[in-house]
């Protein structure tokens, strides 16, 4: 175990993935995520079981596992380490294990070279860190001195701010961001100590009048105004710029039991959307022709009005698919609410010209929800009558997933484990902890170098593929 090679699990997700720690996790397999993070140097598995142990009081344990990833000065599992021990009351082991190194000089004086806006942000990342660990041993005075030399060019404002949340500090911190233009931090430190009318004035004269907010600092507004429910002033926002502040005034309308409103409001903006051109196929949920429908979907499902809540939709099925089409996130609410019989009766009701755009797209979610359905049988049939051009389609993982649909689960870990396919090692492991065999799933699983050298090969295959044709 070295850095680099938990830089590439980290950067990768690889290893046992955080998806498959989720799911033993789930299944209450906390000491198995401990012997995989021990014998099989899995970060993943290290930082679950980490936190599970501190939650559960076993900080000492926790460290114990963390130690050797800690040891190797990698700055995530550095941290991580030092929580533990702060948890465990040994506040000077984890400052000495998170301080900065001597080549940065003592915290509250740094080296030069780490002043001003050329300095290395990465390399300012330890004094972040290190006051964080002083915050959390109530040392928190401390912690402000060791980042104020930096805040004075701006830098690590970020930092002050988070480590100095509920600590009491407000006032001092509120005079450190002064003499920058940092609206959002300001803000969210007027916010939490009770001065939210100063926070919502911090923006309110600026995008009244248009001026330059970035997309951050909307989006931060727009919460800021929900939060204490400031309903006129998002009314009159989310009409002129309802991609930042419709669903914030929708959501508040809502909680303050006011859902008619927010139904004619939505039905409003999909009545005055019609007929216009759809979007630029930037991604359904977000494209301005379908964003009031998509709302109002969501809406009408939560009140349990599941034929509304579709008909709201099916005006942009006809659209090609990204372009303000629905048609996905309505098969996947009444996936969710219990109802893939109708999910699969809209997918079989789509437009033609969306099945000759996307026909594999088509196929794939049609054989989901039949298996969904009892009907895996069925679709397995489908995909043995494919036609010799589509047999890339004939996928293991998915003839797997009817298998098991079909109650042929045995069938299925037999397929996937003689399967070369990319994603066979990851669904066959999933697949052994649903049928209650975990410890099967992690021994099974590819070793951290296996994938490495897998994952190498596809890449030397990718290099030599415009070669060879």
């Amino acid at each position: 175990m070295d850095i680099e090679d938990l830089d590439w699990q980290a950067a990768y997700r690889a290893g046992i993935t955080p998806l498959m720690v989720e799911a033993l996790l789930a299944r209450g397999q906390s000491e198995l995520l401990v012997r995989a993070a021990r014998e099989r140097g899995e970060w993943f598995c290290a930082q679950a079981a980490v936190r599970e142990l501190c939650a559960a009081g076993q900080a000492e344990q926790a460290w114990e596992v963390v130690r050797p990833f800690a040891e190797t000065g990698w700055r995530r599992a550095v941290v991580l380490g030092a929580d533990a021990l702060v948890r465990s009351g040994r506040i000077e082991e984890a400052l000495a294990l998170v301080h900065p190194d001597a080549a940065r000089r003592e915290p509250g004086r740094p080296a030069d070279e780490l002043r001003g806006w050329g300095a290395d942000l990465k390399a300012l990342e330890p004094y972040g860190e290190y006051a964080a660990v002083l915050a959390a041993a109530g040392r928190v005075d401390e912690a402000i001195d060791v980042l104020e030399p930096y805040t004075r060019e701006g830098q690590l404002l970020w930092e002050l701010v988070d480590v100095t949340e509920g600590r009491g500090r407000d006032e001092r911190v509120l005079e450190l961001l002064a003499p920058h233009a940092e609206r959002v931090l300001k803000a969210r430190v007027l916010e939490r100590s009770g001065r939210a009318g100063e926070a919502i004035e911090l923006f309110a004269a600026d995008v009244a009048a248009r001026r330059c907010c970035s997309h951050n600092a909307l989006e931060f507004y727009a919460g800021l105004l929900a939060r204490h429910g400031r309903v006129e002033e998002l009314r009159a926002l989310a009409g002129r710029d309802p991609g930042v502040f419709l669903a914030p005034f929708v959501t508040l309308l809502e909680e303050l039991g006011r859902a008619s409103e927010a139904e004619a409001v939505l039905h409003a903006g999909a009545a005055a959307a019609d007929g216009t051109d759809p979007g630029d196929g930037s991604g359904s949920d977000t494209d301005p022709h379908s964003r009031h429908r998509s709302g109002l979907m969501r809406l009408l499902a939560r009140q349990g009005r599941l034929d509304e809540a579709v008909e709201a939709a099916r005006p942009t099925f006809g659209n090609l698919y990204g372009c303000g089409n629905l048609l996905e996130p309505a098969i996947r609410l009444l996936f969710d609410h219990g109802r893939p019989e109708w999910a699969l009766e809209l997918l079989d009701g789509c437009s033609e010209e969306l099945a000759r755009e996307d026909p594999a797209w088509v196929r794939s979610n049609r054989w989901w929800l039949m298996g969904e359905c009892g009907r895996a049988r069925e679709a397995i049939a489908e995909i043995d009558a494919l036609p010799a051009e589509d047999a890339g389609e004939r996928e293991d993982t998915t003839i797997a997933f009817l298998l098991e649909r079909d109650g042929r689960a045995e069938q299925a870990v037999e397929l996937l484990r003689g399967s070369a396919e990319y994603g066979a090692p990851h669904d066959l492991a999933h697949l052994l902890i649903r049928l209650g065999r975990p410890a099967e799933a992690v021994d099974g699983y590819p070793s951290l170098a296996a994938q490495r050298e897998a994952e190498d090969r596809r890449w030397n295959r990718r290099r030599e593929e415009p070669a060879a044709g």
